[in-house]
């Protein structure tokens, strides 16, 4: 579930300097070497309508290589010791069962939330309710040994999701890696292949940095793969983070910090990341939603250090256009593709089997991408829109829609541009992709 920062204080100039930490330069350009890149979205198997396959069906179909869905404690264990798939729980056990096995998707599921049996307060604190979580993901990885690549260890920790009622704070740093420690140890032992990740914190907040510094230091990294991340950024005080652009450079300043700590480079696993079509603070209109999804996908592919990019979520979760948490879906309730989606759809071959030649970013926010794959070229390139800050609360963009009697949520833009060919004429914050049987020179 998205959490929405309200203190990040960084500005625009603050985030060149992130982008440009290895060196004074007015040009950032490198090559990646071929990685495996997963484009993910996020699902409510337990709670959706239809049959899993009908779901794991449009997953395929838009274009993406893996699906992420939570397999609560509590659903499984409702008598100590006692590990029975009942309920709803049938319908994520299906989709678990067939992603892989039909679908060629890659499963990534997480396991969480707390169980009254062992512990009233909604999360695992005691070492008998540490070991039985370990027991439960024992369980579970030995099930799925085969059809599920990733496991997540927790979702949201610091933002006491899915907790009922929620407490002031969570339990201390040193309880969450020591059921981190006793959790990858027990999916492991059942699946020696198994990837593991944890975190799910949110690196453009203030809260979420510390506390994985904290966890960092008490030796979390030496037990899992990767970090997950859930860098929400829709509500940021700062509308420099609120654009795919800013948003990314936050992440890379949060991802060097982290190298640093640990002395290596981390792989980070963006599990979470979506942005609202709602009537509400950081909303987007859905054209805006779709330019945000195709640009943050690429940006995030271009940098080696992220594996991969889960967008929340498949389906909108309500009916209501005010409420964020009902408007986060790249299809609507009824299954109807959103621009986001549609958008996606058409560059998903690239984003998912290309590789990164190049990433170059020049003065006055002109990027382009190179990609390459299979004998074949592409180019996704566009410049980014000057952002201005709020002035006496409001900012003059928000203004000009305000006095124009359109609102944000309502802005008309072109979601994305395909061109055939070498070369092609930029198009303002437009991202127009680029294809080819040969190289594409940069338009710029």
């Amino acid at each position: 579930m998205p959490i929405i920062s309200s203190c990040y204080k960084s500005r625009l100039r603050e985030r060149k300097i992130n982008f440009f930490r290895l060196g004074a330069l007015s040009i950032l350009a490198f090559s990646t070497s071929s990685m495996a890149f997963e484009v993910g979205v996020h699902t409510h198997f337990r709670w959706y309508p239809n049959d899993p396959d009908k779901y794991l069906e449009l997953v395929k179909r838009y274009g993406f290589t893996s699906y992420r869905a939570d397999f609560p404690w509590s659903g499984l264990e409702q008598q100590k010791g006692q590990y029975v798939v009942t309920g709803n729980m049938q319908k994520a056990d299906q989709a678990f069962n067939d992603g892989q096995t039909k679908f060629g998707l890659n499963g990534l599921l997480v396991l969480a939330y707390g169980n009254k049996l062992y512990d009233p307060s909604g999360y695992p604190t005691t070492p008998e309710a540490i070991n039985a979580f370990a027991n439960y993901a024992y369980w579970t990885a030995s099930k799925y040994k085969g059809k599920i690549k990733y496991y997540e260890i927790w979702n949201e920790w610091t933002n006491s999701t899915a907790i009922k009622p929620k407490p002031p704070k969570p339990p201390a740093p040193e309880v969450f890696v020591a059921l981190v420690k006793a959790t990858a140890a027990a999916v492991k032992k059942a699946d020696p292949d198994a990837i593991i990740m944890t975190g799910s914190a949110n690196p453009t907040g203030t809260r979420d940095p510390s506390w994985v510094d904290k966890i960092v230091k008490l030796g979390v990294l030496n037990y899992v793969d990767g970090l997950s991340i859930h860098p929400y950024s829709y509500g940021n005080d700062s509308y420099a983070v609120r654009a795919p652009e800013g948003n990314l450079s936050v992440v890379d300043q949060f991802e060097a910090k982290l190298a640093k700590a640990a002395g290596r480079s981390v792989p980070i696993y963006i599990t979470e990341i979506g942005v609202p079509t709602y009537e509400g603070k950081g909303g987007l209109s859905k054209d805006l939603a779709a330019q945000y999804i195709v640009k943050y996908t690429f940006l995030a592919k271009s940098r080696p250090y992220i594996k991969g990019v889960w967008w929340y979520d498949l389906l909108d979760d309500g009916d209501n256009p005010k409420i964020n948490e009902h408007r986060f879906g790249l299809l609507t309730r009824d299954g109807q593709p959103k621009p986001s989606m549609l958008a996606f759809s058409k560059v998903a071959d690239i984003a998912r089997s290309y590789t990164v030649e190049k990433y170059q970013t020049l003065p006055g926010g002109k990027i382009s991408i190179a990609l390459k794959g299979n004998n074949q070229h592409a180019m996704l390139f566009w410049q980014e829109k000057p952002i201005a800050q709020p002035s006496n609360g409001i900012s003059s963009t928000l203004r000009s829609f305000i006095n124009s009697n359109t609102a944000p949520q309502q802005q008309k833009a072109m979601p994305l541009k395909e061109v055939q060919g070498n070369s092609a004429t930029p198009d303002g914050d437009v991202p127009v992709m680029m294809r080819s049987t040969s190289p594409i020179n940069s338009p710029w």
